[in-house]
């Protein structure tokens, strides 16, 4: 997951963000209690003034 985040051409500031969520102390367990949640982790990102979202969903 890190490595996709890493490799997206995003600003300084949301790359660390998402470090942070994904690979920080505790990342993993954010990211499980979020999918058992919600069911699916979006990642919305900012490129060229352009708002998107990559929806993560196990299985």
């Amino acid at each position: 997951m890190v490595a996709l985040i890493t490799g997206l051409p995003l600003d300084r500031a949301q790359k660390a963000a998402y470090v942070y969520f994904l690979a920080g102390k505790d990342g993993v367990r954010r990211v499980e209690d979020y999918l058992r949640q919600d069911g699916r982790f979006p990642l919305e990102i900012l490129l060229g003034g352009r708002l998107y979202t990559a929806i993560i969903s196990p299985g």
